[in-house]
């Protein structure tokens, strides 16, 4: 009869138990989508990339020239120019034919995590989480694809609007 007992008493603090998980998970449920603007703490698994399309030229038989900025939490900033598929995908490997293959540039820099911080703050705030949306007013305007890892929040945007290019260009100034 003991042996009953205990493994009843056990079977119940299993169920208590699991009804605690699921009443705590619950919880997390109420409370709806996190806040997309919120107060950036810098952490090294933090990464922006931004890839930038120039506006066409209307030359159809030269690729548009492209850029490209990785910044990192730990303040590793690297851009990348060029009219080489590479800018965008590094690791696309083209056929032996491609002209525009060796159309690559690259240099980067640190910054400090207080400036680190700052840019990652004015994303946020311009609104890089309030959704994946493509926010594109002209097709053929000048754009920006944005990939973005910050505070353990993802997203990836398509878009035109002048603050994000305002980012862009302060963080590209230095190379260019």
């Amino acid at each position: 009869m003991k042996m009953k007992r205990r493994s009843a008493g056990a079977a119940w603090r299993l169920i208590l138990f699991g009804a605690g998980l699921a009443l705590c998970g619950g919880c997390r449920m109420l409370t709806g989508a996190p806040d997309p603007h919120f107060r950036v703490e810098v952490s090294f698994r933090d990464y922006v990339v931004m890839v930038h399309q120039a506006a066409e030229t209307g030359h159809a038989a030269s690729p548009p020239l492209q850029t490209k900025l990785e910044l990192s939490g730990s303040g590793h900033l690297k851009y990348t120019r060029g009219r080489s598929r590479r800018v965008r995908d590094g690791f696309w490997k083209g056929r032996e034919d491609d002209r525009h293959w060796g159309d690559l540039y690259t240099d980067q820099m640190v910054l400090s995590e207080r400036r680190v911080q700052q840019v990652l703050q004015v994303l946020v705030d311009a609104g890089l989480f309030e959704g994946s949306q493509r926010r594109i007013e002209n097709a053929s305007s000048e754009c920006l694809l944005i990939t973005a890892r910050i505070d353990d929040r993802r997203n990836v945007l398509v878009t035109d609007q002048p603050a994000f290019l305002a980012v862009y260009r302060r963080l590209a100034a230095p190379f260019e």
